[in-house]
């Protein structure tokens, strides 16, 4: 083997080691677009088939040498069975978290910032009508091993002053 594919061949694993790392960081600079599908059937579904598809767009942004806004939001796509063979498919509530996080880290990788709750669901059975709002957190030391925190209130548009805390 020569010399010049060796040093190819080296340059790509440090590569594909920094790519793993990087997309496995939930604060990692790197624009990823995650999916999560999930179905449920059986217990109160009866025959019915509960499919959730769960679109994860992670979007950096670079504020300052120093600072970057991380973009994470959760934008559900649902299908729940309904009466007589109807399918009510559409949005859920969209999930939007941001962190603010220092673009350098040496052994803690860190981000804080708020997280909100958008009422936008289309899909009947996932109307909610409440908006949240919070703060979210996450941490990861290296070499990785993360923690998510996420805590919100809660206010029904149809009932003032109505809140609650999860």
């Amino acid at each position: 083997m020569t010399d010049c594919v060796r040093r190819s061949r080296s340059a790509f694993d440090d590569f594909q080691r920094t790519l793993a790392k990087t997309t496995q960081n939930p604060v990692g600079d790197i624009v990823s677009v995650p999916f999560q599908f999930n179905f449920n059937g059986g217990g109160a579904l009866r025959d019915g088939t509960f499919f959730n598809l769960n679109v994860q767009p992670v979007i950096p942004i670079h504020l300052s040498r120093k600072w970057t806004l991380i973009s994470r939001a959760i934008v559900p796509l649902d299908s729940f069975p309904g009466p007589d063979g109807v399918k009510y498919s559409g949005f859920g509530d969209i999930q939007e978290q941001t962190f603010f996080s220092p673009r350098e880290a040496v052994k803690v990788i860190w981000g804080i910032g708020p997280a909100f709750s958008l009422p936008t669901a289309t899909a009947l059975p996932a109307l909610t009508g409440t908006w949240g709002a919070g703060g979210s957190a996450a941490g990861v030391r290296k070499p990785m091993c993360g923690r998510f925190r996420r805590q919100r209130a809660q206010s029904s548009a149809g009932r003032p002053g109505a809140s609650s805390w999860r």
